[in-house]
């Protein structure tokens, strides 16, 4: 990969044999970067109760169980468990957690210990269904454990290296508590956050069905449109600062991947970002900007860091949708 990439950029100025070099390139490194972690990453053996500790992985989000309580899912990088008989051993695969909501929620970074049922993923049971096995394997992780009580959690401490992972979910958690205190009604606030963080776990289950049934769903999710008004916002408010339009757009890239990071990383996110990103710094090195350039450039980026990306449906119909728009309505010529 690494030979094919410095063959690419000696015929940089030759556009056609520098992709012919460097779709090669992204592609074996990918394939390099999943096969490292694969081999790298710890399988499940088994199911049961038992005690765990790790890593808080991910930002933690609140979800609503079936009988209207609340509770919330993060990602876990174990480090040991101890089974029934009290015996540790070392225990290192990733885990996704659901549990009701404790007294202190947990921020990327923590170390946890919690008790709790440790369940494996099963793959679809009926043809076209859901594949829970699958799923966890794309985002990284083996197994299931659910905690049925908050007293059986406890934060025992922090990961020094998570420094800029814990100032962004603490930054996400003031946001929330700052709508809370502020909007009174659910629904509104339910919304709000789902559109502006990416938090879902206040919509209740008739505001979903409305959304469905109005075929309005995609408006709740951070995609294009979302990242879109928000980069536009940041340029016209550092264009009322005064500040010159070439730096009002590169920091307007910067100020664009913070909140990126905020909201979280999924496909049409990344997307939106890498694609607004390319668009603005085009403005910056003052250079043209097309579409599908943009489009394939932020999909190299996501699956050569997350090869797994590319059997995600979100990624297909994000990337699909929007190849299909370049190429059936392509940019307008304007004649002189």
């Amino acid at each position: 990969a690494a030979v094919l990439s410095a063959c690419a950029f000696l015929f940089l100025r030759q556009k056609k044999l520098f992709w012919a070099f460097m779709l090669p390139s992204l592609i074996l490194a990918g394939i390099a970067l999943y096969m490292h972690e694969e081999a790298a990453r710890e399988k499940v053996s088994f199911s049961g109760p038992a005690l765990v500790v790790g890593c808080v992985d991910s930002y933690v989000s609140r979800v609503k169980s079936g009988l209207g309580a609340g509770r919330i899912r993060f990602r876990l990088k174990c480090d040991s468990r101890a089974d029934e008989q009290g015996k540790w051993s070392a225990f290192s695969p990733a885990i996704m957690v659901s549990m009701p909501i404790p007294e202190k929620i947990p921020v990327w970074g923590d170390r946890v210990a919690l008790r709790g049922e440790v369940v494996k993923a099963r793959g679809m049971s009926n043809p076209g269904g859901f594949d829970a096995e699958t799923y966890l394997e794309r985002e990284g992780m083996s197994a299931r454990m659910i905690v049925r009580n908050p007293d059986l959690f406890q934060i025992v401490g922090h990961e020094e290296w998570s420094g800029w992972y814990a100032a962004f979910a603490r930054g996400r958690n003031a946001l929330l508590a700052m709508m809370d205190e502020n909007i009174s009604g659910t629904d509104a606030r339910g919304v709000l956050k789902a559109m502006l963080i990416g938090d879902r776990g206040e919509l209740s289950y008739r505001l979903k069905d409305d959304f469905a049934k109005s075929g309005t769903t995609h408006l709740l999710a951070i995609s294009g449109m979302n990242m879109g008004l928000v980069a536009a916002i940041f340029v016209i408010v550092l264009r009322i600062m005064r500040i010159p339009r070439r730096w009002s757009y590169g920091l307007s890239v910067i100020l664009l991947c913070a909140y990126c990071a905020l909201v979280g990383t999924s496909a049409s996110v990344l997307r939106a970002t890498i694609m607004s990103s390319i668009f603005m710094m085009g403005y910056v090195f003052k250079r043209e900007t097309e579409i599908i350039t943009s489009l394939s450039w932020s999909a190299a980026l996501i699956v050569l860091f997350s090869p797994m990306q590319v059997f995600d449906p979100g990624f297909q119909l994000s990337f699909i949708t929007l190849l299909a728009t370049a190429v059936l309505y392509p940019e307008p010529v304007v004649e002189d």
